[in-house]
């Protein structure tokens, strides 16, 4: 496969000794045998130094500018971006259990950290809580990922408040920015016709500033009776998957979880 890439891109392929930066293209399992080479150009520079006559201070301020400088650079090519990979992939392993938790209600799991986190609102909307054990904080990291992907999709609208829930379609805010005091407390049934499966549009022009009315207005209400239900808008199947959460937070610019105090 590597023959046929650089054959279709003109390229040549580089060998298992070739440098990138001034260190190795493939680390193997043995980092003690990889790394050797640093140890090895570290003792070459100073030993280049023998011959010149350079007082003890002189000496010391080679060594940490020039001699350390190599292995710092080692670390901060290959360590810290692992760091971060290794991090985003965690926090989309463990966004699977914080999916369960809002798709699962009646889960055993679910029971537990709601009645110990967030008795009276949802996982999205939980704080971390005093004296947090290990599994909460870890699960804590997750919510800027699942504020940022899980929608409401809206069907009898008997399973979704108004407010603090992610139920428009609108990619960076899909909360309700209206605040007018007759919205709380109530459910997206109440801006539905009674007897008929369509948006009420005085009530809607009512309670609502111009852009939640068009954002309500563009949700389709299905002609059958279903149940509100989760879905993740970063996948075109609505489930969550742990590769697309992992694709969404490779791509970000901003840390992968939320200021829990740690």
């Amino acid at each position: 496969m590597r023959t046929l890439t650089c054959q279709k891109m003109g390229i040549q392929e580089a060998g298992e000794n070739s440098l990138y930066l001034g260190l190795p293209c493939t680390i193997g399992r043995n980092k003690n045998a990889v790394f050797d080479f640093v140890k090895d150009k570290v003792c070459k520079r100073i030993l280049s130094w023998e011959g010149r006559f350079l007082s003890k201070a002189g000496k010391e301020l080679l060594l940490k500018t020039v001699a350390q400088a190599i292995p710092n650079h080692a670390m901060s090519v290959f360590l810290l971006p692992m760091k971060t990979y290794l991090r985003q992939y965690n926090i989309a392993l463990l966004g699977k259990q914080s999916w369960r938790l809002l798709v699962h209600e009646s889960a055993l799991v679910t029971r537990v950290f709601k009645a110990r986190y967030f008795p009276k609102s949802s996982f999205l909307a939980a704080p971390l809580g005093n004296n947090p054990s290990y599994v909460w904080r870890s699960l804590f990291e997750t919510k800027n990922l699942m504020l940022a992907g899980v929608r409401k999709s809206i069907a009898s609208g008997l399973q979704t408040p108004i407010l603090d829930v992610p139920w428009l379609p609108h990619e960076d805010c899909p909360f309700v920015q209206s605040d007018h005091p007759a919205l709380a407390n109530q459910l997206v049934s109440s801006l539905m016709c009674i007897n008929d499966k369509q948006w009420d549009m005085d009530i809607i022009k009512d309670l609502f500033n111009e852009r939640d009315q068009r954002l309500i207005l563009s949700i389709p209400l299905p002609l059958t009776v279903h149940e509100d239900c989760w879905s993740w808008s970063k996948e075109k199947t609505g489930f969550y998957s742990v590769k697309s959460a992992y694709r969404w937070l490779r791509n970000q610019s901003i840390p992968a979880g939320v200021d829990s105090g740690l």
